[in-house]
């Protein structure tokens, strides 16, 4: 099956990517993923050059050789892709222009939490909102390790500590007045049975 995608995200994972957007066919929501078990199905550059030798990047449309739907049960959006045959360049898209993929649901997946439990997953882990009042800042985990962070005001309320997974905002500290960000989450939970919503791309407003 051949699909027309729109990318969205190229966030970190295992090394590799995660990589996300829209069918244009019917709007849904997709994450490519690979046969490549121990990184949990992420993505690498390699995987999704063109037949101009480009890798794929956000904003990029290209169509893509999709073997099979691949959903799990917390990640009902996943498509395993052709990982040996090139994607082929449409276009690229602007920011202004993803206002219909943009969500209007009264919270960030349910809460104001950077988190969900496992009873609060329903299989749907991709959104995009529009956000504003954002702070992006680093932290230091209990293991000594530095991480940036994410806090922002969305409907009015007040979202703190979202991990960021977007590699272009990796050790920055600022302010933002607007933004789209796109929130993913995890195919299994990590510490106490959380399941933790990832910033996985920002797109400045």
């Amino acid at each position: 099956m051949e699909l027309t995608f729109l990318q969205l995200t190229k966030s970190s994972k295992y090394g590799k990517y995660c990589v996300a957007g829209i069918d244009i066919r019917n709007d849904s929501w997709v994450r490519l993923v690979s046969s490549d078990l121990k990184s949990d199905g992420a993505i690498s550059s390699e995987m999704l050059k063109d037949n101009e030798n480009y890798p794929c990047f956000p904003l990029k449309i290209f169509k893509v050789n999709i073997l099979q739907s691949l959903p799990t049960q917390y990640q009902k959006e996943n498509k395993l892709i052709d990982e040996y045959s090139k994607t082929e360049y449409i276009g690229k898209e602007k920011v202004d222009a993803l206002d219909q993929y943009v969500s209007n649901e009264d919270f960030v997946f349910k809460n104001t939490s950077y988190f969900l439990y496992e009873n609060q997953m329903d299989g749907t882990s991709l959104g995009m909102f529009e956000v504003s009042n954002i702070s992006i800042h680093q932290e230091v985990n209990e293991k000594l390790e530095k991480r940036t962070k994410l806090d922002f005001t969305y409907k009015s309320r007040r979202y703190i500590n979202f991990s960021i997974t977007d590699p272009l905002f990796f050790d920055k500290n600022g302010k933002i007045d607007h933004a789209l960000i796109v929130v993913s989450l995890p195919n299994k939970p990590y510490n106490n049975n959380k399941f933790f919503k990832f910033v996985a791309k920002i797109f400045e407003l």
